[in-house]
């Protein structure tokens, strides 16, 4: 039984033990997980851009305006077909570079900001691949949006 606060580092256990003890994740397992990265990397880049807005910063390259409208409107649809664009994979990645990031993540702690999001954030362009299929290291750093509440059962075989 594992017990906990919420955003302990319980499912990352869980993962982890999956990996270890049952040999890992199939194809369809991994593929399942695809969402959840998708909606960790979008959510991560709105969370730079208003955090960016929140300590009065404005990013240094013009484009980056453009970008952040971008995604500020993008949304991730709930279907498992639902493939990232390359528009907004771009745009993502231009926010990332933007000179002002290493200022703006100096006050990383005046807003919310997923503790992995550098990680996808420096993936972005494999994140974004058509036939894109969440790796191991991906699925150890993608938190679900809503935690489930309750019992999750998992039997690791001996």
């Amino acid at each position: 039984m594992s017990k906990g606060t919420p955003w302990s580092g319980k499912s990352t256990i869980m993962k982890q033990m999956k990996i270890i003890g049952q040999g890992g994740y199939t194809s369809e397992e991994l593929a399942a997980f695809r969402l959840t990265v998708y909606e960790n990397l979008v959510d991560s880049a709105k969370d730079i851009i208003l955090g960016t807005r929140k300590i009065g910063l404005e990013f240094v390259r013009d484009i980056n305006r453009e970008y952040a409208t971008q995604i500020l409107e993008y949304e991730i649809e709930a279907d498992p077909s639902f493939r990232l664009t390359p528009d907004i994979a771009n745009a993502i990645d231009c926010i990332w570079k933007d000179p002002i990031i290493a200022t703006v993540m100096d006050h990383s702690s005046e807003f919310y900001l997923l503790e992995s999001a550098d990680y996808f954030f420096s993936e972005v362009q494999r994140i974004s691949q058509k036939d894109y299929v969440p790796s191991l290291g991906d699925v150890l750093k993608a938190e679900a949006k809503s935690k489930p509440k309750g019992i999750v059962e998992m039997t690791l075989d001996p």
